[in-house]
């Protein structure tokens, strides 16, 4: 046998490693004062020796003497230190007794060289030398030899900034930027009545800002950057009538910005950006009339642009970026003339940019982007000519509420900016061609103008931007053609054409020039045909025809004809002839006399192709066609071509809406129920689903006991309705709020009234995960597109349109708009083929009619659990395949009444990783009585309910069924609430006519 392994060794020793002494120095003002000092003990984990002794002592006891207890008294004047050690680890500390006679800005200098670890400074001439203050490094005195500024900026300073500052009474400088201090800043330095400018940015302070600061009548600057400081702003800073520059930039201040900063008629700059300010920006900065620097960039401030910052004549420079804003851009910016930089990105604003912006003439940035935006890009712009940066790019964020982002054309005026150099016009909703104009901004260096909806190709313009190093047109589906030849002239850094139909040509000089790019991804010929090909499209086609049809569903025949050369010549008349079974079942006579053909054609171009309806009588197995090209020849040369077609049986759905007993939206259930399948509520399923015949059951309503949102909790429930229903439709319970889910793949569904999210949650139920775009959870591991997109072109028979390969899948979270892929379109083809050969319910007989309803799952926690388990009269339902869970029922005795091995559904788009099941379990003859526990195991563990061990309050879970027909109504949890009594429970029923069916874990005897 082996031996069983070593113990593992013991922990090591703790070990006494480093020490820490507070305060970290001392100044005593009169012999005899005392100051207790406190001692921490660090191991060599960095872990607190809370046991560890401390041995205390002073390097001269003339100065200062220490009880073994860490005690300091002043003894004499002079100065010494402090030791604690604990085995081999110490630390000293600094004290200072000055004499009675001494200088008290001598006294405060010195505290300060204590406090702020002076040996260790870079530069620290003559200090605590008894020369004049004045020939201390950093130290500028007047006439009587009194300090009047300290300068010791980037000096290696660190530790704390003493109080005894205050001594300094004719300090009118202090600047002690770039160390490291930490620790609160001293109220005490508010009493500097002299003080002009102060400069403490790029250290570690913390706490707050002293209100104190607010008596400093003659203060000029007040700059604290870069630092920890917490708190709010004071108000009292609105006192300092002479403050001509306030930046707190870069620290964690909260609250809301004072509107008494306002009153700062002189103040020139105000940098309150990279905190955590909230509220709204107060209107009355628009006083500051001698403005000319606004910086309030990554806050939490929420609420509109106040309009009165237009009156701010002197500003200059305007940063707002990365808040919660919300509302227009206020045309009044427009009357800022001497303003160069704008910065009102990364925001929530929306409605049009102001044509007044144009006005601008000083503009040098103009950064409007990541917000949602919409309207047209204002012709105005390119009146800015001096601008070099232009941003308007859209957020990106499409959810189901739809896309926002700007709309229309690149106007050409944006081609006289001749200065521009960054031209940021990305994730819109632009369209139409690039305009030429755009090759006129020679100075132009970065251009990004992906995920549009661009079509056309790549003015050749472009092509003399010599300065351009970064070209990002990715994601513009619509995009084609050769790429001109002048682009190769380029010397490119980056360079993105994924995804879109450019086509380069295969020489030499291009490849070279590729070659030479550091950073590319270039889709060559994508979309793309150099000879001709025919294709039947349905929702979505490849060239090769990989994407079988739907039986009986109408289809769109596209016919590419190129050319043997370069001419582009008249496209001939096209015959295309339909078979079954060697019977010529259609022909269809395609004129095309306004159309021409070439030697490059592209999936996307309607125009290049010669198109026919082929209704969905014809598309069926078996189907063969021949496509005549006039003189041109025909598709296949010789024979016929083979269409594969499958049969799909009816897609059958139940509409349940779902109500709140408590709170009902009746409207909401009045709207379901007058729904039909010719509603464009079932638009987008009909359209991305693999269906042909699609029927819509409106059923019951449904009550419950909470507010029925898009959740796991209401998803149990409709499992619950369509188990009791008997059926083997899929199951769409309809609710108020929270989006959608689905089990997956499963056949019951949860969503909002709301076409988008209806078809998704159905596309879970044929087995689809999410595509990779919008940042969903549960990916659909092998989905082609890395961008979450259709990948290929896909029509759109409802209208008549194209649908570019750039568009998101129905799958992702990107959209809509959105469209179905090749890769989801086939995939839930095969989910329902395979669902058609078996049954839906494994077979099960049950002589009474009566059956034991269980359910239960695994929660968003990985826990799993059993609800309460009902008799009723409901046709069996059973798993129809083994899986890693396990339920059993047994008596008292220990006999076995039932063992399912059953999969549960994962549950797409909901809280965790959620997974449930219901089940109807016939019941036998024997069985009423003896059931005494139901327990279910699976990979996390187990659950389990006994008779007699169930809810200790009593309360029930009641199932509500019509008294006449047995159909569930309804389904209430801890039935009676707490406080109400059985008979008043009844009374709060939501219709007259109901029975109730209560369970508390296991079903009594009499309930068999």
């Amino acid at each position: 046998p082996t031996p069983p392994p070593p113990p593992p060794p013991p922990p090591p020793v703790p070990v006494a490693t480093r020490i820490e002494v507070t305060p970290s120095s001392v100044t005593f003002h009169a012999i005899g004062q005392t100051q207790q000092l406190t001692a921490r003990v660090f191991d060599q984990n960095n872990e607190v020796m809370t046991s560890a002794s401390v041995i205390w002592s002073s390097d001269d006891a003339a100065v200062a003497t220490v009880s073994p207890q860490g005690l300091v008294t002043a003894a004499g004047a002079g100065s010494t230190q402090v030791t604690a050690r604990s085995g081999d680890a110490s630390a000293m500390i600094p004290i200072y007794v000055p004499g009675m006679d001494t200088d008290p800005e001598r006294v405060a200098l010195i505290t300060l060289y204590n406090a702020a670890g002076g040996p260790n400074w870079t530069n620290n001439t003559n200090w605590l030398s008894e020369d004049s203050l004045g020939t201390w490094h950093g130290i500028t005195v007047d006439e009587g030899g009194r300090v009047t500024r300290i300068e010791l900026a980037n000096n290696q300073l660190s530790g704390t900034i003493p109080p005894e500052m205050e001594q300094l009474e004719h300090l009118a400088g202090l600047s002690l930027n770039g160390n490291q201090l930490s620790g609160s800043i001293p109220p005490e330095l508010g009493r500097l009545a002299r003080l002009e400018w102060l400069d403490l940015g790029d250290n570690q302070l913390s706490g707050g800002i002293p209100s104190e600061f607010g008596r400093l009548e003659k203060l000029a600057d007040l700059v604290i950057p870069s630092n920890e400081l917490t708190g709010e702003i004071p108000s009292e800073l609105g006192r300092l009538e002479n403050l001509t520059d306030l930046n707190l930039h870069g620290n964690a201040l909260t609250g809301e910005m004072p509107s008494e900063l306002g009153r700062l008629k002189n103040l020139s700059r105000l940098a309150v950006g990279v905190n955590q300010l909230s509220g709204s920006i107060p209107p009355e900065l628009g006083d500051l009339e001698n403005l000319s620097a606004l910086s309030l960039g990554s806050n939490e401030f929420e609420g509109e642009i106040p309009p009165e910052l237009g009156r701010l004549a002197r500003l200059e420079w305007l940063d707002i970026t990365g808040n919660p804003l919300t509302g227009e851009i206020p045309p009044e910016l427009g009357q800022l003339k001497n303003l160069s930089t704008m910065h009102l990105g990364g925001n929530s604003l929306t409605g049009k940019i102001p044509p007044e912006l144009g006005q601008l003439n000083n503009l040098t940035t103009l950064d409007l982007g990541g917000n949602a935006l919409t309207g047209e890009i204002p012709p105005e712009l390119g009146q800015l000519e001096n601008l070099l940066v232009l941003s308007v790019s859209g957020s990106g964020q499409r959810d189901y509420l739809g896309n926002v982002g700007l709309t229309g054309e690149i106007p050409p005026e944006l081609g006289r900016l001749v200065r521009l150099e960054k031209l940021y016009l990305n994730r819109n909703q632009l369209s139409g061609i690039i305009p030429e104009e755009l090759g006129d901004l020679e100075d132009l260096q970065e251009l990004y103008l992906q995920y549009n909806g661009f079509t056309g190709n790549v003015p050749e313009s472009l092509g003399r931007l010599a300065r351009l190093k970064i070209l990002h047109l990715q994601g513009n589906g619509g995009l084609f053609g050769v790429l001109p030849s002048s682009f190769t002239q380029l010397m490119l850094d980056e360079l993105r054409l994924e995804g879109i139909g450019l086509c380069l040509r295969e020489d030499d000089e291009t490849r070279d020039w590729l070659q030479a790019i550091p950073m590319t991804d270039v889709d060559f010929c994508r979309g793309f045909l150099t000879k001709s090909a025919a294709m039947l499209i349905q929702a979505t086609q490849t060239l090769d025809g990989s994407v079988p049809l739907v039986a009986g569903r109408d289809a769109l025949l596209r016919v590419f004809i190129a050319s043997e050369n370069d001419a582009t010549v008249p496209m001939p008349h096209v015959t295309a002839r339909f078979f079954h079974d060697d019977v010529e079942v259609l022909t269809a006579e395609m004129e095309n006399s306004d159309k021409f053909i070439t030697s490059l054609l592209h999936m996307g171009d309607s125009e290049a192709t010669s198109n026919a309806p082929i209704p969905g009588s014809v598309i069926q197995p078996g189907l063969e066609m021949v496509i005549e090209l006039g003189t041109s020849g025909r598709l296949p040369a010789s024979g016929r071509l083979s269409v594969e077609v499958v049969d799909m049986p009816p897609f059958h759905l139940t509409v349940v809406p779902f109500y709140w007993m408590d709170n009902p939206d009746m409207g909401l259930v009045s709207t379901v129920q007058s729904l039909s399948a010719d509603s464009d509520y079932f638009n987008a399923s009909k359209d991305r689903l693999p269906v042909n015949e699609f029927t819509v059951e409106i059923r019951s309503p449904v009550a419950v006991s909470f507010d029925p949102v898009s959740s796991v909790r209401t998803l149990e429930r409709v499992e619950l309705t369509r188990t009791m229903d008997g059926s083997s439709d899929y199951y769409m319970g309809i609710v108020t709020r929270g989006g959608g889910l689905g089990r997956r793949p499963g056949f019951t569904t949860v969503s909002e009234l709301n076409e988008a999210f209806m078809a998704h949650e159905l596309g879970h139920n044929l087995a689809m995960g999410h595509a990779p775009c919008g940042g969903p959870s549960f990916l659909e591991v092998d989905f082609p597109y890395p961008d979450g997109s259709i990948g290929i072109w896909g029509y759109d028979h409802r209208n008549d349109e194209l649908v570019p390969s750039s568009m998101p899948d129905f799958m992702s979270y990107c959209g809509p708009p959105d469209w179905t892929s090749d890769y989801s379109f086939v995939k839930m083809i095969n989910r329902r083929q395979i669902l058609a050969g078996e049954p839906v319910f494994a077979s099960a007989h049950s002589p009474s009619g009566r059956s034991l309803l269980v359910w239960g799952g695994r929660n968003e926690y990985g826990e799993l659990y059993l609800e309460p388990a009902f008799v009723v009269d409901a046709p069996p339902s059973l798993p129809g395949e083994r899986g890693p869970y396990r339920l059993a029922a047994g008596d008292a005795e220990g006999n076995a009444l039932f063992d399912l091995s059953f999969s549960m559904g994962e549950t797409a788009c909901g809280e965790g990783e959620s997974r449930g099941f219901v089940f109807a379990v016939p019941v036998r003859p024997d069985w009423p009585g003896r059931l005494e526990h139901l327990e279910l195991s699976g990979p996390e563990g187990f659950a389990a309910m006994y008779r007699g061990r169930d809810r200790d309050d009593g309360r029930s879970t009641a199932l509500l069924l019509d008294r006449y027909t047995g159909e569930l109504r309804g389904v209430l949890d801890d039935w009676p609430g707490p406080g109400s009594s059985l008979q008043a429970a009844r009374r709060a029923l939501p219709e007259p006519g109901l029975e109730i069916v209560v369970s508390t874990g296991i079903p009594d005897s009499s309930d068999w």
